[in-house]
């Protein structure tokens, strides 16, 4: 396929899509993306257009400077944001929530707290993600801008047709608009490659799961990709708009039109579910326990309890995967593991929290010993543990004392130029002889006449430390 560079020069630009409803908004969530049932208390009665979860909270955006926040997705609090812009697209990353519209930018530590960025030179932005330590938002007329921090943003694009939808995973943010264009970027948003399409449907969601991207958009279409540029056509069962999917935990979730929702293990076979609604649904996101979807009229809940997994490998040093290599999860949740023929591991169904992986084999060391992973909302993978040789620690087997000057020389096994003398704890200056001998130098002071003293060696590289053997003067 014949790449462009992101200027799309020559596109002609769809008429926007408008439609002003005045019902009261929707916030939903799945049984696994089968059986949906009402939620409560929603403070809003404007639309609302995109939901993400971070840091404990759910946050869902819409018109009028709708936002607000909930940590069980059930019992919602409105913020006002002192903006009457429409909210279309929000997400969490980097320790922040980040929400963009028309002419407007608010980024949040907490959901609670927003900072309003101008962001009209931009445009209107309808979609944002987080990947490789950079937020990148889309909008109408190609807008592609990029910020690292979520306050200082920069416009590398702006023309052609217009973007809806973003996500990033696996190394890439890949974006969707009219037309079924898509536009990739694969050095973190510094530059985008357009891949002019391979499909004719406006595209309005994305996600990426089970080593497939998969979009969603105009009479009920969804496509799936291994690699964001050539798209195949599969069935939805519906002829309703799809305006947003998600996955997570294993299954993939779509929402749009008269409360259409969708769901498939495998992006490709996809299963009617209920949905006690007819009002058009506009985002969905999982966190903690369940899906959340959000839109307009009605509201929906029901918990879903898929939980994520924490994944990774162990290796040698040479990168060959080692089986039987036992790991243990602790922290928030306990599980214990055994690598696989190829060296990976996999902890499923965790909570959100934070864990720690250690490995561990008799006879050997570990680089790095264990990691800290924080789960909030989705998978974490790309562990990586190296397994180390472990060197067997120094041994005593005798110490006596040498005159003019004086000094102690100490007899034993698995001494090396790494290893050192110590005094009661204090490490003195140590000469090695052999892998059998060591002579511990400046020991006068530390060693009174009648004292007696304990005598250990260390093995200063790898920690290792002999027994201690009693020295008396």
């Amino acid at each position: 396929m014949r790449r462009k560079r992101a200027t799309w020069t020559g596109f002609a630009l769809l008429a926007a899509i408008a439609a002003a409803w005045m019902m009261v908004p929707v916030a939903t969530h799945a049984q696994c993306g089968v059986t949906w049932t009402n939620a409560t208390e929603i403070p809003s009665g404007n639309f609302l257009r995109s939901v993400a979860y971070g840091g404990g909270k759910f946050v869902a955006v819409g018109d009028k400077g709708t936002v607000m926040w909930s940590t069980d997705g059930v019992y919602w609090t409105l913020v006002n944001v002192g903006s009457a812009a429409n909210l279309w697209g929000v997400t969490y990353g980097g320790g922040r929530f980040v929400i963009v519209g028309d002419g407007i930018i608010f980024n949040s530590t907490d959901g609670v707290q927003w900072n309003p960025i101008p962001a009209t030179p931009y445009g209107n932005l309808r979609d944002v993600a987080y990947g490789d330590g950079k937020y990148v938002a889309v909008g109408l007329n190609a807008s592609i801008i990029t910020s690292s921090d979520a306050t200082t943003w920069a416009q590398p694009y702006w023309s052609g047709p217009d973007l809806h939808g973003i996500h990033y995973d696996g190394g890439k943010f890949v974006a969707v608009g009219i037309w079924g264009v898509t536009a990739i970027s694969t050095d973190g948003g510094d530059t985008f490659t357009v891949y002019p399409a391979t499909v004719s449907t406006t595209l309005w969601g994305i996600t990426y799961g089970e080593g497939l991207w998969v979009m969603v958009g105009e009479n009920g279409d969804a496509f799936t990709s291994p690699d964001g540029m050539v798209w195949s056509l599969v069935d939805t069962h519906t002829g309703n708009h799809l305006y947003d999917v998600t996955y997570t935990g294993g299954l993939f979730v779509a929402v749009g039109k008269t409360g259409t929702i969708r769901h498939s293990e495998n992006g490709t076979l996809w299963n009617v579910a209920y949905s006690p609604t007819q009002v058009d649904l506009h985002g969905i996101c999982y966190g903690t326990d369940r899906f959340m979807a959000v839109g307009m009229s009605a509201t929906l809940r029901n918990l879903c309890v898929i939980g994520h997994s924490i994944s990774g490998i162990v290796t040698t040093e040479g990168g060959s995967g080692i089986q039987g290599v036992q790991v243990t999860l602790s922290g928030a949740g306990t599980a214990v593991e055994r690598t696989e023929s190829d060296g990976t591991f996999t902890f499923t169904g965790l909570a959100d929290g934070t864990y720690t992986v250690t490995p561990s084999n008799a006879g050997f060391t570990f680089n790095p010993p264990s990691l800290t992973v924080p789960l909030s909302g989705q998978d974490v993978a790309g562990l990586s543990f190296v397994q180390i040789q472990a060197v067997t620690p120094p041994s005593i087997t005798s110490v006596l004392k040498a005159t003019n000057p004086f000094r102690l020389k100490v007899y034993g096994s698995n001494f090396h130029p790494g290893c050192a003398v110590r005094v009661n704890g204090t490490e003195v200056t140590t000469v090695y002889k052999s892998a059998s001998y060591l002579m511990a130098k400046n020991v006068k002071t530390l060693i009174p006449k009648g004292a007696t003293v304990q005598i250990t060696v260390i093995n200063k590289d790898d920690g290792g430390i002999s027994s201690p053997v009693s020295f008396t003067r």
